[in-house]
């Protein structure tokens, strides 16, 4: 007589994309920022978004072969009247309460930027917010525009 083997079956949890902004709530910005360089910004965007379907990734053109300065690229979405587009610090907040598991089926290995959100410190210096892994978890953290972006450093921002 065979007897078959039994085995558990393993379930993955399912993921939630949907992500929820309050905009009506202006995000903790950190105590070295003076400025927030695009306040007109803050509040703008859809309240819920499916993060898997209504977000993209943007590299700028220099990115996807080479490296390119964060000030470079944030000329170029002011230039091209872009930022509106782009993902905030708001959204990354609720992105990071997501969790490891759902950044890393999206963004796996990269760090993605907020860059409707750039600030100027105390000395002038612009930077933006920006999600990577960390361990087990997503960190929040700031990059300096004078540091240079490649392909796995994207902006998201919503779909259009």
């Amino acid at each position: 007589m065979i007897v078959p083997i039994t085995r558990p079956i393993v379930t993955q949890p399912t993921l939630d994309f949907i992500v929820r902004v309050d905009r009506s709530v202006r995000p903790t910005y950190p105590e070295w920022m003076k400025k927030v360089m695009h306040p007109d910004l803050e509040g703008t965007g859809p309240a819920e978004y499916d993060l898997q379907r209504q977000i993209e990734e943007w590299p700028h053109d220099d990115q996807k072969t080479g490296v390119v300065s964060g000030n470079i690229i944030y000329k170029a979405l002011k230039h091209d009247n872009a930022l509106a587009d782009q993902l905030g610090l708001a959204d990354l907040f609720a992105i990071q309460v997501k969790g490891i598991a759902v950044f890393r089926k999206l963004f796996a290995g990269k760090a993605v930027f907020g860059w409707k959100s750039v600030v100027e410190d105390r000395c002038g210096h612009l930077y933006v917010p920006y999600l990577y892994e960390g361990g087990d978890g997503v960190v929040l953290y700031w990059s300096w525009l004078g540091s240079v972006w490649v392909s796995y450093n994207p902006a998201l921002r919503f779909r259009k």
